[in-house]
């Protein structure tokens, strides 16, 4: 039988490379020198998400009054889209990831609504075509909101009713996450750990993949077996010679 949690850590293999040191060198500006008319400063750059591997969802391309905007129209449009009509499900999808990219622009309040939406889609529409996308959104949401309890929830059904999702590897590779940060205070779980990031290592051809790959090998170094965690760094640097992991 299948278990599975999830969360959500990049920790590349066998540590990261230190960069090299690079010098700029500039001239000091001559102070008798008549300052120029200076050009107009460039907006600021807007804050980009985190790179998450066990993140499958896109990061905001749009600004965050963009997407602020976004929201309010598709909260007037859902609000005259009242369930249970299933024009409302593909609406609710957007509007959860919208708030999604709010929350990953910082802001505050929009993790909640997100997981308002997806809790909604889940629970009203539990045919709609990508229930398994609004699964995996809402337990990594919960994840975000520091409640794994809940998460487990949602990562669980999405395994348990859509096995042939390409979500099922992220939601397991979740339970690995999960399991191994619960084993640094009980060395228990590291089995656990163990047989979720095993469970990810079967799909082979899915993007996070290398990710549990490396994760073995974690999980293999704090349980003392250096020899089995040096064979997997082996192995994923010969299966994945492109991977960031």
């Amino acid at each position: 039988m299948r278990r599975a949690v999830f969360f959500v850590l990049t920790f590349a293999c066998g540590g990261a490379a230190q960069p090299a040191r690079v010098e700029i060198v500039q001239p000091l500006p001559d102070p008798s020198a008549r300052p120029a008319e200076a050009d107009p400063l460039p907006p600021p750059p807007r804050p980009e998400a985190s790179s998450d591997p066990a993140d499958p969802r896109p990061p905001p391309h749009d600004s965050i009054d963009t997407l602020r905007a976004r929201a309010a129209s598709l909260e007037s449009l859902l609000a005259s889209t009242p369930p249970p009509n299933a024009a409302a499900a593909p609406i609710e999808l957007v509007e959860a990831q919208t708030y999604v990219w709010l929350r990953e622009l910082g802001d505050g309040s929009a993790g909640a609504k997100a997981i308002a939406h997806y809790e909604a889609l889940t629970t009203r529409y539990p045919q709609f075509a990508k229930l398994d996308e609004a699964e995996l959104g809402l337990g990594l949401e919960y994840m975000n909101a520091n409640d794994p309890m809940a998460a487990r929830r949602a990562f669980y059904e999405l395994i348990k009713t859509r096995p042939q999702s390409t979500y099922v590897p992220y939601a397991a590779f979740a339970f690995g996450e999960m399991f191994q940060r619960e084993a640094k205070s009980d060395p228990a779980k590291w089995d656990f750990a163990q047989q979720a990031y095993a469970e990810v290592k079967k799909y082979a051809t899915s993007p996070i993949a290398p990710e549990a790959v490396c994760r073995l090998a974690e999980v293999a170094t704090a349980q003392g077996d250096h020899a089995r965690a040096d064979a997997i760094r082996a192995a994923l640097a010969r299966d994945y010679p492109n991977a960031p992991a």
